[in-house]
């Protein structure tokens, strides 16, 4: 059993963010991933998954080593220094999150302490985001704005929210389990403009069929 088996034992949900597949042995199809060129081209797709989580580990590997010299890894392709301040203010600003780590690097290999500051630099960015986020937590339905999408080939309606004081959007997983029915999923706008044009994203599929 490899590791992403036994963590999925553990954990509700399993995320792996500025994914780059070259470096990586397992089978993909096996995990929920998110590519560093969606990050990219649309930095709200890793706000989903950062919205849901409660722990949020930072490999600072995922970082190219012209950026972060101190990596234990040295990869010539990897997320800029702005890019790691970025994912790492938008970590701040989950609703969820009770712990953010940031690791490993080698202090004997940290050129001017390069990686020690972008590591600070990070820090200083969750901070951010913890202080300016504004809380979603406990929302109710009727506080927010409710689109409704018919899906022709689908027996039901899927219900997307957004809260007008934030621009934040949610849809509501059809679950059968009266326990955990109707949850707000966190999702993006794309998503809803792409759903409404009945090109439902892979995501949300795998989640109301589930």
């Amino acid at each position: 059993m490899d590791s992403v088996d036994i963590a999925s034992l553990y954990l509700k949900e399993l995320n792996f963010l500025a994914f780059q597949r070259q470096h990586v042995a397992f089978d993909i199809e096996k995990i929920n991933y998110y590519r560093t060129g969606e990050f990219r081209a649309s930095a709200s797709s890793f706000d989903p998954p950062l919205r849901r989580s409660e722990f949020i580990y930072f490999d600072l590997n995922a970082i190219r080593s012209s950026e972060s010299p101190g990596n234990r890894t040295k990869n010539p392709s990897g997320l800029f220094s702005e890019e790691a301040s970025t994912l790492s203010r938008m970590a701040g600003m989950s609703d969820r999150v009770k712990m953010y780590f940031i690791s490993p690097w080698n202090e004997s290999e940290d050129l001017d302490g390069i990686t020690a500051r972008l590591v600070a630099q990070m820090a200083w960015y969750f901070w951010e985001g913890c202080h300016l986020k504004q809380l979603d937590q406990n929302v109710k339905r009727e506080s927010l704005t409710q689109y409704l999408v018919e899906i022709k080939n689908l027996d039901y309606i899927i219900k997307f929210y957004k809260s007008e004081n934030t621009g934040k959007w949610w849809f509501e997983e059809p679950l059968l389990d009266n326990e955990f029915s109707n949850q707000l999923i966190p999702c993006t706008y794309e998503e809803y403009q792409a759903t409404a044009k009945d090109k439902i994203p892979s995501r949300i599929l795998e989640l109301i069929n589930n």
